[in-house]
């Protein structure tokens, strides 16, 4: 329920609109309401009406209990309406239609606000009250706008934060061999993820207005991340991936603009969908899909997971990017389902731990692959196989067709420096094999590897190497 307090012409009266949904069980209904509230006693007196109904002063002057209630009421919406209710005299036929009488008695409380409420509406066969002793409550204007006020820094602070890691993350994979090993399936769920925050908050911003004007600062932020930083990232990372997902001039590079197009709309729009089926009905239903959304939003770390056990590599991703982000992205869902004075006014529950623990398990097992190696956690029989540098130096140039009855000590010149390769070395890891056959020095080939992932000498792709 939301009400706004006007005054009017009688100072210990004040002028009440506002709306009220309400649910019990498979009753669901939205409510635009007007009314009076008296100070002295703290008595409200309020009609209401489906918000697709049309309400007039008359119905509201009518809901008064007591005659001289009555009289308050038609003087105060007189002057309100420019003297157009003078002539109007209390009925007594029964109002036609769907229409509430609400009747509140508001008492003090040590924060915010309280109230007992009785609702009737005879026509519709609806009778909802609190209990004996028992109230609801809520927060005033003030307060209201005091915790928006704190949610719009926080957010705000959070994104900005965020903002940074991404830039710092992104400045540490300018190379085309780093990009190749940041998952870009991992990028676009998070540019979804800050898709939804967009429109969550410009749709609160531009619906309701007043004092979610300042969501509109954070639905900026949001698109600046996602559409900006995200977006840019993914882009350059998928092109280095896929070369030829991005070329519009040949059939292929279309269509596959056209996948990436239809994959974030058949994402976006069924995601939107059951966030606004949540706010709407807060049904079983739209709870369990809610739970379905949230938990798949938060996988986005398990493609890169996977991504590192395929190359056997996972050092690309800054491990203040992984920490700082997990907690970041953990902001929205626990404050709207674990904090009991959330500005939604959403029921905690304590399944939000679950996802915070999975999300943060992710974030785990991403930073223990830096240290204990991308295979860390699978064992030997199911991993998958990957190619080692550190092989016998081939005893044939395969590529020149030289035997080795000719082969001279020119032959294992490493191409980057120049220099010999030490073949009578019982160390293998003082040279590096390519599968083209091609001897480098292990250091050499580090370094340029780096850089690109492909043969100095005949442009072949190279795997990467594998972590420990």
């Amino acid at each position: 329920m939301t009400l706004n307090a006007e005054p009017s012409i009688d100072d210990s009266v004040s002028l009440i609109s506002g709306g009220v949904h309400l649910r019990s069980g498979s009753f669901n209904t939205r409510l635009i309401l007007q009314g009076l509230h008296w100070h002295t006693n703290g008595t409200a007196v309020l009609h209401a009406v489906p918000e697709l109904s049309a309400q007039t002063t008359v119905d509201v002057v009518r809901a008064m209990t007591t005659s001289r209630a009555f009289d308050q009421a038609r003087a105060i919406y007189d002057e309100t309406l420019g003297g157009r209710l003078l002539s109007y005299t209390r009925p007594e036929e029964a109002l036609d239609g769907c229409s509430y009488h609400i009747y509140m008695r508001f008492g003090s409380a040590p924060l915010g606000v309280q109230a007992q409420v009785l609702t009737v509406s005879s026509n519709c066969n609806v009778l909802l009250a609190t209990p004996s002793g028992q109230h609801v409550s809520g927060v005033s204007h003030a307060q209201y706008r005091q915790k928006t006020t704190r949610y719009f820094r926080s957010g705000l602070a959070l994104m900005l934060a965020q903002a940074a890691l991404l830039f710092l993350q992104m400045r540490a994979t300018t190379t085309h061999a780093a990009m190749s090993m940041v998952s870009h399936h991992t990028l676009a769920m998070l540019a979804v993820l800050y898709t939804y925050m967009f429109i969550m908050h410009s749709i609160a911003c531009l619906a309701f207005g007043g004092i979610y004007l300042i969501f509109g600062f954070v639905a900026i932020a949001a698109y600046l991340l996602s559409m900006s930083l995200y977006l840019k990232y993914l882009i350059c990372v998928w092109k280095v991936q896929s070369p030829d997902a991005f070329d519009a001039l040949n059939a292929a590079g279309r269509r596959g603009l056209l996948t990436v197009y239809v994959k974030f709309y058949a994402v976006l729009i069924p995601g939107v969908y059951t966030m606004y089926a949540f706010v709407d009905t807060r049904s079983r239903l739209s709870q369990w899909l809610m739970a379905i959304l949230l938990t798949a939003m938060y996988s986005y770390w398990l493609p890169q997971i996977w991504l590192n056990v395929r190359r056997g590599v996972a050092r690309r991703l800054r491990i203040d990017y992984i920490i700082g982000s997990s907690i970041a992205h953990l902001f929205l869902p626990v404050y709207f389902f674990a904090c009991p004075e959330n500005i939604a006014f959403i029921r905690p529950t304590p399944l939000i731990w679950v996802l915070v623990a999975y999300n943060l398990s992710q974030a785990a097992v991403l930073v223990l692959q830096r240290f204990l190696g991308a295979l860390f956690f699978i064992p030997a029989v199911l991993r998958p196989d990957v190619y080692s540098y550190c092989a016998a130096l081939p005893s044939v140039d395969e590529e020149s067709c030289v035997g080795a009855d000719q082969q001279t000590e020119s032959m294992h010149k490493c191409p980057i420096c120049l220099m010999p390769v030490d073949a009578t070395s019982s160390s293998e890891s003082a040279h590096a094999v390519t599968p083209c056959h091609h001897v480098y020095h292990e250091t050499c080939l580090a370094y340029w590897m780096e850089i690109k992932l492909e043969c100095p000498v005949c442009r072949a792709a190279l795997p990467p190497r594998v972590d420990g």
